[in-house]
């Protein structure tokens, strides 16, 4: 299955655009989409790195909050009783806690990380 991208006016409006959303710049003639049997990979690689370029300045890479469990030397989040009880009886210096933490480590970001280096490891970005 082949995607093909013709525009309506011509190349030049083709580039202009794809420089104009993503931020990028696509010099006049660049554009492989006259000939029939083009591989466009390399648009859709300098698309997705502009891409996620622009969610890095931005901060909007997806994170999450994880939910941790430790016996901590500082107070943090919310005392975990029973377990406090369980392992710090005779230690009174520690704490055991339970608290949230923010992380972007997601299955999204992980995708995109795993995508990133087959494409460096290709010679793409």
């Amino acid at each position: 299955m082949n995607i093909i991208i013709k525009p309506r006016f011509g190349d030049g409006i083709f580039n202009y655009l794809i420089s104009y959303v993503y931020g990028i710049y696509l010099p006049k003639g660049t554009s492989s989409i006259t000939s029939e049997r083009s591989n466009n990979l390399w648009l859709i690689a300098i698309m997705w790195k502009a891409t996620l370029e622009k969610a890095m300045t931005k901060s909007q890479i997806p994170k999450e909050y994880k939910k941790i469990e430790k016996n901590l030397s500082t107070f943090q989040g919310q005392l975990n009783i029973s377990k406090h009880i369980k392992h710090n009886l005779f230690d009174k210096s520690k704490f055991y806690c339970n608290y949230r933490k923010l992380t972007m480590n997601t299955t999204i970001n992980q995708t995109i990380r795993y995508t990133y280096k087959l494409l460096e490891k290709k010679g793409i970005v």
